[in-house]
């Protein structure tokens, strides 16, 4: 059986990866990849359903890392096999993530790409802001999870 996620089990254990060692972000040359060459995955990548690695690859190699186009597009390939999905079932047939939307996975992208949200000592008060700015609702308690840190 596949262990699945959570959004907010996925966005602490994302702010613990990445804090932990930011060299593990995913990045190539100011780009972002799902998969990278050496192993290292982004923080949507990390939480690719076994399976869907060579779809994600594909992704990686025509679109950079959007996970916005990877929704719809897989959405469009079911569709020309004759099986119309919805966004949300496409997020659960390419993510292990249980509950994510569309705009829950663009935030994660969001937080992994951007180097203001990072440092060498992991999550800048830039990224803080940046969590706060997108889920509000689950903010304070996220940064406490993850680091013990307070929400500014």
């Amino acid at each position: 059986m596949i262990k699945t996620i959570t959004f907010k089990e996925a966005l602490v254990d994302s702010l613990r990866f990445y804090g932990e060692d930011t060299s593990r972000r995913s990045r190539h040359q100011n780009e972002c990849l799902y998969l990278h060459n050496d192993g290292r995955r982004c923080a949507v990548g990390r939480f690719i359903r076994p399976g869907k690695e060579e779809f994600f690859r594909t992704m990686d190699n025509i679109h950079n890392s959007s996970i916005e186009a990877a929704v719809h597009a897989h959405q469009h390939r079911s569709s020309l096999e004759g099986k119309k999905i919805s966004e949300s079932e496409a997020i659960l047939e390419l993510t292990v993530i249980t509950d994510a939307t569309i705009g829950d996975l663009l935030f994660l992208e969001v937080l992994h790409d951007e180097d203001a949200n990072w440092d060498i000592n992991g999550l800048t008060s830039f990224g803080q802001e940046t969590i706060a700015h997108f889920r509000p609702d689950i903010a304070k308690e996220v940064l406490e999870e993850a680091h013990g840190v307070a929400a500014e």
